[in-house]
């Protein structure tokens, strides 16, 4: 499902969230034995080996659903001085079509605007693979 991702905590403190999302497709899936939700590049598929997702949602619950969006709260985990530290985290997902998802962080044509998308999803760092729990 692709879905632009707005992400609700920093830190396990709520904030305004903030332009760009992350746009991508979501995916369920397990890490051993623990419930994930993926946040994967836009033109990722299942063929892809060693691919490291833009964001993951750990024990994830479905909050609510509002028109097209998707509201889902969970956990985070980070690495802070050599230990993994988990704080809360809430995405809050609109979701969209494949041809609307290429597009999404294109500048507004109509506006006249000529500033340059300021995201990729090649400039996100990739995740600290010692942060994952359970390796």
């Amino acid at each position: 499902m692709h879905a632009a991702v707005e992400l609700l905590y920093r830190d396990g403190t709520k904030i305004v969230p903030q332009w760009p999302p992350l746009v991508g497709q979501i995916e369920s899936g397990k890490i051993k034995t623990s419930e994930v939700l993926f946040l994967w590049p836009l033109h990722w598929s299942f063929s892809y080996v060693g691919a490291t997702p833009l964001a993951v949602l750990w024990f994830p619950e479905h909050g609510y659903v509002q028109n097209r969006t998707l509201f889902y709260k969970g956990m985070h985990c980070t690495k802070k001085n050599g230990k993994r530290v988990w704080t809360a985290q809430n995405w809050r997902c609109e979701v969209i079509d494949a041809k609307s998802a290429a597009t999404y962080l294109d500048p507004p044509k109509t506006m006249g605007a000529i500033t340059p998308a300021v995201f990729h999803p090649d400039q996100l760092k990739a995740p600290d693979a010692e942060a994952m729990p359970f390796d």
